[in-house]
């Protein structure tokens, strides 16, 4: 681009269909802007913070790295939010595993569940799905505190196998374990919190309407969100997006079980409690 500014002439590998318009925007040479351009430094958004970029080719063998991308003729990195685990390469490029969505928490008390946490839970709950000729067409979530205990809400559109009524197929005692599936595939500490101190209450999963989903991308992409770029949010943090939801919803669903706790594993050939290891953890990160 700035050779093309400086010398006044468009590269061979500009199009036809481009070279009119490129031609009437260059308007002949000019060194000093050509100059300009490439002594500009790459702006920095705000949400890209002061992390260090990684070239694709530098990448490392197990390593986790989060997503930047460059439009092609823009001037900005967007930081996409997808966090991804390199596992091999393929000659020299690199093959990458979809982790999880960065800084993507829920979290009621003192618990802190990551996406890859509640999309393992969610697959383990949809396999009961099966007996009732129903699948789970997307989901998402938020963490509900409005109320004490706060709780885990979850919002689920549901579709029949062979296009039956959705209203008909849904059966309540095998929603209700769906709860309690994804409470018992929770981690250690949100389940000592629901069972044992009861700081964190029944999940909930709340059934919308078909097509909830489809209205919820629309949504996004008239704040701004890119159509090509778009992934349902697994928490909801937008209080419109959530009354978008709210209005959509047509049944109730709450665990009816409490989920086990081990209290005790071995480590040294000594039983130890479980909360004490996550302690000494923490205690060693700070």
């Amino acid at each position: 681009m700035c050779s093309n500014i400086r010398s006044g002439q468009l590269s061979d590998w500009i199009t036809d269909s481009c070279r009119g318009s490129v031609s009437i925007i260059l308007g002949g040479l000019n060194p000093q802007l050509a100059d300009i351009i490439e002594d500009m430094q790459p702006e920095i958004m705000e949400s890209e913070g002061n992390d260090t970029i990684v070239d694709l080719v530098n990448v490392k063998l197990g390593c986790y790295y989060e997503l930047v991308v460059t439009s092609y003729s823009g001037l900005h990195r967007y930081r996409m939010g997808d966090v991804l685990q390199v596992t091999g390469f393929n000659n020299s490029a690199p093959q990458f595993k979809f982790i999880r969505r960065q800084n993507v928490v829920l979290s009621v008390y003192l618990e802190a569940t990551m996406e890859e946490d509640l999309l393992n839970a969610v697959t383990n709950a949809t396999q009961l799905l099966k007996s009732s000729d129903i699948m789970l067409r997307d989901f998402t979530c938020y963490p509900h505190i409005s109320t004490v205990p706060g709780h885990y809400v979850l919002y689920w559109e549901l579709k029949g196998n062979n296009n039956d009524d959705i209203n008909e197929l849904i059966d309540t005692n095998v929603l209700m374990e769906c709860c309690s599936v994804v409470e018992e595939s929770l981690d250690a500490l949100y389940r000592k919190f629901r069972s044992k101190d009861g700081s964190t209450g029944a999940l909930e999963i709340r059934v919308v309407q078909q097509g909830t989903f489809d209205s919820l991308m629309e949504y996004f992409i008239a704040q701004g969100a890119s159509i090509g770029q778009y992934k349902t949010p697994r928490c909801i943090k937008s209080s419109a997006a959530l009354e978008l939801l709210e209005n959509r919803v047509t049944a109730r669903f709450f665990s009816d079980k409490l989920p086990h706790v081990d209290t005790l594993v071995c480590v040294n050939g000594r039983p130890t409690s479980i909360f004490s290891q996550i302690n000494a953890i923490s205690r060693m990160i700070l």
